[in-house]
C-alpha cells in the first residue's frame, strides 16, 4: 500500500468549520449594526424568533461538538495507519490501548474472520451514520419552526380585520397596523432559513469528515488484520 504523509490535512475539518462560522459571525455583526436584530427583538412579542435563535445556536453547538470529535478521531485513525506503514510498534500499541473509535474497532475485529471483519466494518459505518442523523433532522426542524412562525405572524397581521368597521376612516387605520404583523411573519421564516442554511454548511463538513473517518478506520482494520496474519 502506498504510504501517506501526515501533510496539512490534519485539521482540514476544523479550518473549514472556522471559515463557515467566521462568515456567520460577520453576518450577525452586520445585522446588529444595521438594526435588524433590535427590530426582530422589539417585534417578537410571542418569543417565536427568540426561540428559533436559541434552537439554532443549540443545534450549531451540537454539530460543532460532533465536528471536533470527528476531526480528533480522524487524526487518530490516520496516525494509526501511518504508524503501521512506518513500523512504529510503540505508537501503534499506544493507540490500540487508548480510548478512541479506532481502538474500539480494533478490539471488536480482533480474532475475527475476514467476512466477520467486513460485517463489523458495515456496522461501524451504520453507527456513524446514526450518530450524525440528529444534525440533519435539526435542519428540517429549523425550517419548520420558521414556517410555523410565519403562519402565526400572518394570523396576527390579519387579526386586525376582526373588528367591526363603523366608518371608512377606520379602513386606513387598520391597514396601517398590518405591516408590523407582516414583519412578525417574515422574521421567523428568515431566521429559520438562515439557521437551517448555517447548520447545513456545518453538516456538510461533518458528513464529509465522517465518511473519511469510516474509510480510515476500515483501512486501519485492514492493516491490523494483515499485521496479525504475519
Amino acid at each position: 500500500m502506498a504510504k501517506r504523509k501526515s501533510g496539512n490535512t490534519e485539521y482540514a475539518l476544523i479550518m473549514r468549520w472556522l471559515i463557515v462560522n467566521a462568515l456567520g459571525v460577520i453576518f450577525i455583526v452586520l445585522a446588529w449594526k444595521s438594526g435588524w436584530i433590535s427590530d426582530i427583538i422589539a417585534l417578537d412579542t410571542l418569543y417565536i424568533s427568540r426561540a428559533i435563535i436559541v434552537f439554532s445556536f443549540i443545534a450549531l453547538l451540537g454539530c460543532t461538538g460532533k465536528i471536533w470529535k470527528t476531526s480528533r478521531e480522524l487524526n487518530i485513525a490516520q496516525s494509526y495507519v501511518r504508524y503501521m506503514e512506518n513500523g512504529d510498534t510503540k505508537s501503534r500499541l499506544a493507540i490500540e490501548s487508548g480510548a478512541s473509535l479506532v481502538a474500539s474497532f480494533i478490539g471488536e475485529i480482533r480474532g475475527l474472520k475476514s467476512d466477520d471483519r467486513r460485517d463489523m466494518g458495515e456496522i461501524f459505518a451504520d453507527n456513524i451514520g446514526i450518530w450524525i442523523t440528529s444534525v440533519a433532522y435539526n435542519i428540517g426542524r429549523l425550517a419548520a419552526f420558521g414556517f410555523i412562525g410565519t403562519l402565526v405572524g400572518i394570523a396576527i397581521a390579519l387579526k386586525v380585520f376582526d373588528v367591526p368597521l363603523t366608518d371608512s376612516s377606520q379602513v386606513l387605520a387598520l391597514f396601517n397596523k398590518v405591516p408590523p404583523g407582516l414583519r412578525i411573519a417574515v422574521y421567523p421564516a428568515l431566521l429559520g432559513g438562515i439557521g437551517a442554511l448555517w447548520l447545513d454548511f456545518q453538516f456538510q463538513i461533518l458528513d464529509e469528515g465522517t465518511q473519511k473517518l469510516i474509510s480510515w478506520v476500515k483501512k486501519a482494520g485492514v492493516y491490523y488484520a494483515a499485521q496479525q496474519s504475519t
